[in-house]
């Protein structure tokens, strides 16, 4: 009887045993989880920066686009 006993709790603690290393095992995933979450995000909001900043500079281009069609020539250092 006491063999059996023993037997018992001993299935008892393993099954204690491989519950926690699961919960540890879904704790840690979800620790991951959430920090990928995070620097996706992060990377979400420096990828519309970039854009707003590029849509900027193209505006900017677009402005300056009749300056560059025309026939004018600037000369520097020459006496007239």
């Amino acid at each position: 009887m006491k063999n059996m006993s023993k037997k018992v709790k001993m299935l008892f603690i393993g099954a204690i045993v491989i519950i926690a290393l699961l919960l540890i095992t879904v704790i840690a995933q979800i620790i991951a989880i959430y920090q990928k979450q995070q620097t996706n995000l992060a990377q979400q909001e420096e990828i519309a920066r970039l854009e707003n900043e590029k849509n900027y500079y193209e505006n900017q281009q677009g402005d300056n686009s009749d300056d560059k069609g025309s026939d004018s020539e600037i000369i520097v250092g020459e006496n007239q």
